[in-house]
Formats: C-alpha cells, structure tokens, sequence
C-alpha cells in the first residue's frame, strides 16, 4: 500500500494522467476565492489561470487561441451593429455550440498534452469536489464535465440579465429593469465594450465570456454570492478556530442547522418564526446535541433586502440567547430550504467537521416534515443538481437529521447567485 502511494506522488510529479480522482476525498479546506463572484461560479477557470504553466499552455494552444479570437469578434461585431437592440448584445454573448465543442476537444487535448494543465485536473479540480467524480476516473472527463458547467452557468447569466428569460424564482432574482428596453441595451453596449477593452491575446479563450458574466451579476448588484466572504476569516473565524480542538465523539451531531425564516416585509430583520426556532435550536444544543449551530439565509426576502438573515439570526443567538460566538457558524448564502442544507454540509465539511456525523435540523413543524418528504429530495435534484445528503429521518415534530453527502461540494450552475 505505502508503495502504491509513493508511485501515484511520483506520477504526479512527473505530470503524468492520474490514476483515478475519484478514490481521493475533496480537502477539507475552503475554497480559494481570490475574486469570489467569479470563482464561485467558474472556479475552474480560477485554478487554470493561478498555475502560470497551465495558462501559458492554453494560451500558446492555436485553436483555442482562435476561438478566443472569433468570440472577441462576436462582441466587436455587436458593437459595429447592435445599437439599441438588446437582444443583439446578447445573442453576441453566447457561446455558440461549435465553440463550445471546439473548447471541449481542446481541454482534451491539452490535458494529454501538458502535465500542468493535469496536475490542475488531477489534484487541484479534483480536491475541490465542485464536480461529480466521472465514473470512467478519467481526468479530461472531469475537466470537461467541469467545463461544460461552467458554459451552463454563463449562459444562465446571460439568460436572467440579458436576454430577459425569467428565472426560477422571478419575484427574488429578475433584473431590476427590464433587459428588453433601449436603455437596458445602452448598459449592454457599455458593458460589451468594457469586455473588450480589458481583452488581450495573452488571455486564455475562457476569459472574455467569463468577464461579460461576471460584469452583468456586478452591473446587476447581483453579487450575494461574494458577500461576507472569505467566511473563515471573517463571520465563521471564531467557529472554525474551535474545529480543531472539539472532542466530536462527544456529540451527537457535528451540528444543528436553523434554516431561516425569511421576512416578507420591508425594514423587518427576523421574523417570529425565525426567533421561535432558534429558541428550538437553543434548547437542544444546551442538551448537548451538538458543538455548533449553524444559522442559515441569504440576502434574500424581501427582494434586495439590506438585512442578511443568517447574520440576523446569529445577532438573536449572540445578544437575546446568550451564545458564544464560537459556537455559531454563519451561512449567509442560502436562498432556498435546499441550499440552507447544501451550504451547511458545504461549510462543516470544508471547515473540518467529520462527514460520517450526521446534523440535525430543527425548525418547525411545517418546514420539518416538509424536509422530511420524497418530495424534498426531488426538489434537490431539480434546482441544485444534487441531494446534499445520503439518508434522513424524522425524529420529531421540530427535528429531521441527515447523513451529509459529499454531492453537497459540486456547484450549481443554475443559480449564479448562490451556486
């Protein structure tokens, strides 16, 4: 055994292909969010350009030189001939089929080719867990997996704000105008020639459409998914700093998750609802459940709320229920029951929780057997992707508790807001 790790280390060193990812853990580690709106949703894109002999690779690799080529001309084109017409702009955003293929076979291509860009596949893509693990154990599989989620999650954006398609949940996520309108194609047309100025032939392929999706979500004021981040040094600093040193034999569960109860009403920052679970909440981790509870909600209800209601609900923990800090884990990102418990077996498992330790969730009645349900495991699949756990239980009126998944760690394309 101790021979066969030596030689994977050697093979990797060596830049030779892999011999199979998907036996290897994700790292217990957050992920690192040097610009997190952007690598949140396309973090691929950020491990290929931080390893500077991965970059030069691409950049050097003719075919997909030309392909960065011919889409800067799509947005040169809309310039010339789009005028006031957004559906023009956006049409010259998208990546078209036969990009996206040619993409597709040059990552192929490229991973045989360069031991740089394997070592991104084979030990840093596959440490994140932000995709599926390929059943053939292939790296290109998982580059190319990872890529064609990431084209899914530009699309999405250009989707929602550009081309005007309503999203899943309208009254939360539309645009605040109306891309369909002259005005909204002057932003576009501005927006467009910002991409281009910034565009180079030093820049990968991938570089153009990623910056036209992330300056949409930024010109949109669509950014949630970057605020409060880096959460291990900030809100979660003081929770994560006691990971190491909890004795996890002790309890239960590695923790309690209180899903929010979102406000419906402007200027209100926790609703009753939201008060009288986290009293429930309370009473068990005093029972010793668990080391921490986890507060759970986004930016989120009403739409564009100054109030974070996982922040709000940590400041009730903090300053009406007396708990420490350090026993409190924030998720400030979860904007639906599913997220609330992919971001929380998110959050345990990369701050270093033991993922064999099942999490209890207490909220009330309603929203228990709610999560209790088949149906709640269908929904998981249907806006996420995922089912964030491999088994639950209904223990009681308020309780439901879950066996965490590792799923939990793949990214979402279909909502750029949380993914």
């Amino acid at each position: 055994m101790r021979g066969l790790a030596i030689g994977l280390v050697l093979a990797l060193a060596a830049g030779a292909p892999g011999p199979g990812h998907a036996a290897m853990p994700p790292a217990h580690a957050p992920l690192a969010l040097a610009d997190p709106v952007h690598d949140k949703i396309l973090y691929l894109f950020r491990l290929l350009e931080r390893s500077a002999p991965a970059r030069a690779a691409i950049v050097a690799d003719a075919p997909l030189a030309a392909l960065r080529s011919a889409y800067v001309a799509q947005l040169e084109g809309a310039d010339r001939t789009c005028a006031i017409d957004p559906a023009c702009y956006a049409a010259a955003a998208r990546l078209t089929p036969e990009q996206v293929a040619a993409a597709e076979q040059g990552l192929r291509r490229l991973y045989a080719a360069s031991p740089a860009v394997r070592r991104v596949v084979d030990v840093d893509l596959a440490a994140s867990g932000i995709v599926a693990p390929p059943a053939s154990g292939d790296g290109a599989d998982l580059l190319t997996a990872a890529w064609r989620e990431h084209v899914a999650a530009m699309a999405r954006i250009v989707d929602t704000f550009a081309v005007g398609l309503p999203p899943a949940f309208p009254l939360i996520d539309a645009p605040a105008t109306d891309p369909k309108t002259p005005a909204y194609a002057q932003r576009l047309r501005l927006l467009n020639a910002v991409v281009l100025e910034t565009q180079t032939q030093a820049q990968p392929f991938f570089a153009a459409p990623a910056a036209y999706a992330v300056l949409l979500l930024q010109a949109e004021g669509r950014d949630e998914a970057a605020r409060y981040e880096p959460l291990e040094a900030g809100e979660n600093a003081a929770a994560r700093q006691r990971f190491s040193r909890t004795a996890w034999a002790r309890y239960p569960y590695s923790a309690i998750l209180v899903p929010g109860a979102g406000p419906d009403r402007e200027g209100e920052r926790l609703t009753a609802t939201g008060k009288l679970r986290l009293e429930l909440a309370v009473a068990r981790y005093r029972a010793g459940k668990a080391a921490f509870i986890v507060v759970s909600g986004g930016d989120v209800h009403p739409a564009r709320t100054p109030f974070n209601e996982a922040l709000e609900m940590k400041r009730y923990l903090v300053e009406v229920l007396r708990i420490p800090p350090a026993a409190i884990l924030v998720d400030p990102h979860a904007r639906h029951t599913t997220t609330n418990l992919r971001n929380t077996v998110r959050l345990l498992y990369r701050d270093g929780a033991p993922i064999a330790k099942k999490v209890l969730i207490v909220s009330d009645e309603s929203q228990s057997a709610y999560i209790a349900q088949p149906a709640f495991d269908e929904r998981n699949r249907r806006e996420t992707g995922v089912v964030p756990y491999s088994a639950k239980t209904q223990l009681g009126r308020f309780e439901v508790e879950i066996q965490p998944s590792l799923d939990a760690l793949q990214l979402g394309p279909s909502d750029p807001l949380d993914p």
